[in-house]
Formats: C-alpha cells, structure tokens, sequence
C-alpha cells in the first residue's frame, strides 16, 4: 500500500511537471535553451507560480525568463601580481571606511592588487528561489500601491508593474536581496501625495548619499554600484543616485527606472535621471539636478523587456557603433523633456550602409548618439532634441566614416552647415560670458569642420584683447575657436549673416 501512494505521488509529480513544462510560453522555452547550466533553477520558480494559479504572479515569471538573455552583471575581483585571486567584498565589513582599511591591509599582506572584470548572464546565474522571492515581494507591493492608485483615480496598467516594479535590477549591477531593506528604509518617502513624495525622497537621498561629479575619479572598473553598495558606500555618481531612486520607488510598489541621457549634446558628459511615478501628472524625478536645463540630444528609458525597436534588436551589433546603441532595452522618450523636431539627410550614393547615425559634439569627440532606416539616398531622424547640430556618419569597418554635412536643428531654423567657400566674408569673435575670454598673449586656433576639423587661422591675444577678427571664413560653416590651453570644453558655433554668434 505504502508503495502504491509513493508510485502515485510520484507519477503526480512528473505528470505536473510535463503539464507545467507545456504551458510554458514560447519565449520562456526560447530564453530556457540560451543556458546550459541554470533550467533547473529558472524551472522551479516557474513551475512553483505555475501551481500557485495566482494569474500575476505567473505573467510576472514569465516576463523575467524571456527578457532575461540579455541582461547580466558587469563586475570585477582584485588579483595579485602572480593573477591570483585575493578574496575580499565590501559588503563583509560593518562600515566602508572598515572595508578601505581592511582592503590596505590586503595590499601590505599580498602586494600591489588590480581589478580583473568579468561579466555573467543571468540567465546562467539567478536561483530559483530569488526569483520567487522577488515575484512575491514585488507583487505585494503593487497590490497594496495599485489599489492606491485606483482609490485615488489613477489609472495605470499592468504593463508599468512589469517593466518598472517587477525587475530586479535597473542596469549591469551585480544581484543582491534589495528589496526589503529598501523597503524599511524609504517607507516613510511615499505617502501618496507627489510635492511630499518628490520633497522627501529627494532628502532622503541627498542626505545619504554624495554625489562625487566633478569631485572624484571613478577608479575601479565598476560601471554600477549595486542596490546594498549604493546603501553602504553612501557616495557615487548622477547614475547611483538614480538608481537609488529606483530601488527606492520599486520597494514601495511604485513604478520607476532610469531616464539616460547618454551625451549631453552642447556641454560635456552625460546624465541619469528618473522616470518615476508619483501620479498621472508627475513622472520624473531626478535627485542630482533641479532641471534639465541645457541640450540631451537624446533621453532613452531603461526597461526590462526587449525594445524591438532598439537598434540591436534588428542590426548585427558589429555594425553598431560601441555603447549604448548595442542595448536591446530602451526606449526613446527625448520629447518629454525637451522640445525636438525631425530633419531629413540627403546622401551620397556611394555607400552601401543600411543605417546612419548622428553624433554631437560633446567635449573635444563626436559620441554617438542616434540613428536612422537609410531610404535610398536619404534618411529620416525622428524626435530629435532641438538647439542641437548633429554629425551623420556611417559605422563601417569598426569605424566612423562621416557622411554628410553637420546638420543644424535649430529652434528657428535649420539646415546642413555646408561651408560656402566662394563667398567668404569677415567675421569678428568677441568675449563672451560663459563662453569665450580671451588671455593676453595666448594663441588662438579658428578650426572649420569639413569632414574632421580644419585649421582656417590663428592669432595670440594682444593685451586688452576683447575680439579678434578673422578674414577668408567661408559663410554656413560650423566653427570652433580652440586656445592653446584648451581642456576640450569649447563649443563649435556658426555667424549668420547678420554677424550674430550662435553657439551648438
């Protein structure tokens, strides 16, 4: 008898294992065969929602497996001189200044230490059991902020709860068990009331955590500091800041994620910022800057799921310039936070690229920035910053060709800045607060784009100096004044025809 219930126990249990194996969705059998060593792990949380029959629960599941190919985390350890990993994480020690102290004493013991990256998939790596735990955790959450929201007449959907309240993680930071320790520590930065809530997640961040822009050098091959090191260093970047806002937002069942801008497109750098949902009304949030105040170029917003419209979604990624671009998970969201427009590029016949790119000039380089379905010898660049002039080029052989004229999208005109070097005129280039001083006895270089910069002439400030003038400078053109001091911050600018300075 006892042997009959086991052998029924038994055949019950593989027969619902086949049965829950067989309602798994296509993209969850798709994501399963990416990895070799993990289905066992990534099986038992879905199988265990499967049984459940809780209907969120198991999209929810479902929704992690078949986004989770690609993501992964970036990540390094410390080895000796002889490549010998030495053991150490910060995250052991009570404090971080014990955890410096305690990694000088690791220098003293084995010698000079470097970082080695490496990278996992989580496909390969994330357990079953925290998969159920985060499903569980962040379910409750919504359900007890969802019926909030509906209380309040705030309508948002089950999509919003996947992608930004679901996912364990917002970038490449390594995987930690966030979620309740966040959830303590910001409980009282959501009540429900969106000048409170911004006020006071705001505070709550910038009194634990220091922003380092400009400040410090990132001196580790660490692209994000995870949920609990953001917490225990107390110190960062723009990107750690909103990722902090995140975890935050996410613990309380409150949809978020991270807004990028990847290259300021009139200044230097780059910015993270927040899409957050406070209410139907309130939707960004942003804890290192008070505003968007000068040119994005572009604003991308992280999801979980594969964009199919993101580039590498459809594009071999050997054609696509190195960064961003090469994600498969982000949307473009630029016309929420500044005015854009859309311009047209004639091309040359000459290449044979499916796709061009722009780049803005963002300190002395051309970044990547953007891109476009070539049609014929044209191509269409869709809700693009204005106030903003972009570099079309084409990424062939591993390297940027350009392909065309730097395209000015201005905020009342625009047009291709094709030097006309059969009518050149004088122009006079004066000081300008913000923007231009001029330092006795120092040299002056006017450089003009046409293809890469070009010199056109050069002069040394005389004492006194306040402007200089420049003779032979071909009109439309797009031109640079670089001192010999230069730090790679000067803007390009472009004369119109009534002498007036317009700078990009």
């Amino acid at each position: 008898m006892m042997n009959t219930r086991l052998t029924v126990a038994c055949l019950w249990i593989i027969l619902f294992s086949v049965a829950a194996h067989a309602q798994y969705t296509q993209k969850v059998k798709a994501a399963l065969e990416q990895t070799a060593t993990n289905k066992s792990e990534l099986r038992k949380a879905l199988d265990h929602f499967y049984k459940s029959g809780d209907g969120l629960k198991i999209r929810s599941i479902n929704f992690l497996v078949e986004n989770m190919p690609i993501h992964q985390t970036m990540s390094y350890y410390w080895a000796d001189d002889r490549g010998r990993r030495i053991a150490y994480n910060e995250l052991d020690y009570p404090t971080f200044n014990d955890a410096v102290n305690a990694f000088e004493a690791l220098k003293t013991k084995h010698g000079k230490l470097h970082p080695v990256p490496y990278t996992y998939r989580d496909i390969d790596s994330v357990t079953g059991k925290y998969l159920i735990d985060d499903v569980e955790q962040a379910c409750n959450a919504w359900r007890l902020h969802g019926s909030w929201l509906k209380r309040n007449g705030q309508n948002i959907g089950e999509n919003d709860f996947l992608e930004y309240v679901l996912p364990y993680r917002v970038d490449v930071e390594a995987i930690t068990n966030w979620k309740e320790i966040y959830r303590n520590k910001f409980k009282n930065s959501f009540t429900g009331d969106f000048s409170n809530d911004s006020v006071r997640l705001n505070e709550a961040i910038n009194n634990s955590f220091k922003n380092l822009y400009n400040t410090d050098v990132k001196a580790e091959p660490l692209p994000r500091l995870s949920a609990l090191q953001i917490l225990f260093r107390g110190k960062g970047y723009c990107e750690d800041m909103a990722d902090m806002a995140v975890f935050a937002a996410r613990s309380q069942g409150v949809p978020a994620t991270v807004d990028n801008i990847p290259a300021w497109a009139t200044s230097t750098g780059d910015h993270f910022a927040d899409y957050l949902y406070f209410d139907s009304r309130h939707r960004h949030f942003d804890a290192a800057l008070y505003r968007i105040d000068r040119e994005p170029g572009k604003v991308l917003r992280t999801t979980y799921s594969i964009q199919p419209d993101a580039l590498a979604s459809w594009l071999d990624s050997s054609n696509i310039p190195y960064g961003f671009l090469r994600l498969r998970n982000y949307k473009d969201v630029t016309n929420e936070y500044w005015a854009t427009d859309q311009f047209t590029l004639n091309l040359s016949p000459h290449s044979n690229a499916k796709v061009v790119y722009v780049g803005v000039m963002n300190g002395d380089r051309i970044s990547p920035l953007w891109f476009a379905k070539r049609q014929g010898n044209s191509a269409t660049f869709t809700n693009m910053g204005k106030g903003v002039v972009y570099f079309p080029f084409y990424f062939e052989n591993h390297r940027v060709v350009f392909a065309d004229y730097p395209f000015a999208l201005g905020y009342h005109n625009k047009g291709a800045l094709k030097p006309d070097k059969l009518h050149p005129h004088g122009i006079v280039i004066k000081e300008q607060e913000r923007y231009l001083k001029y330092r006795p006895g120092k040299r002056y270089r006017l450089l003009i784009w046409d293809n890469q910069w070009k010199l056109l002439g050069e002069q040394v400030a005389p004492s006194g100096c306040t402007q200089l003038a420049f003779s032979n400078v071909p009109r439309n053109a797009l031109l640079l004044l670089r001192p010999e001091y230069s730090q790679g911050k000067e803007r390009p600018f472009t004369i119109l025809e009534n002498g007036e300075r317009v700078w990009w």
